[in-house]
Order: C-alpha cells, then structure tokens, then sequence
C-alpha cells in the first residue's frame, strides 16, 4: 500500500493552495487492508468507494 500511494503522489504528502493537487476523497481508509489477509484485503479494498473526485483543483465527481 506505501508503496502504491508513494507512487502516485510525486512525493508530495501534502496539500496547500497554489500547489497542484489532483485528489481522490474514498469513502473509508484503504491503509486498514494492510494487516489483513490476502484474500480479505482484496475484498475491503473493492468496497471502498469514491465520494469526490478534484482535478486541478476542481471537483469533477
């Protein structure tokens, strides 16, 4: 999972206006699938859901 989210975040861990800043707001912590199974951490991370979504700084979702 650290791996996943460094990959995806340049570096940057976070956000301040005039930064750029393309955002995912999930509707619960993906990072608790961490200490589970293999097959239960799949299935936790499947239900998570997407509550918004920013693009440039602009709600798209």
């Amino acid at each position: 999972m650290a791996e996943a989210l460094a990959a995806s975040t340049d570096g940057r861990t976070t956000t301040a206006p005039g930064m750029p800043a393309d955002l995912v707001l999930v509707d619960r912590n993906p990072h608790e699938a961490a200490g589970m199974p293999g097959p239960e951490a799949a299935a936790y991370l499947r239900a998570v859901g997407v509550e918004a979504t920013f693009v440039a700084g602009l709600r798209t979702h």
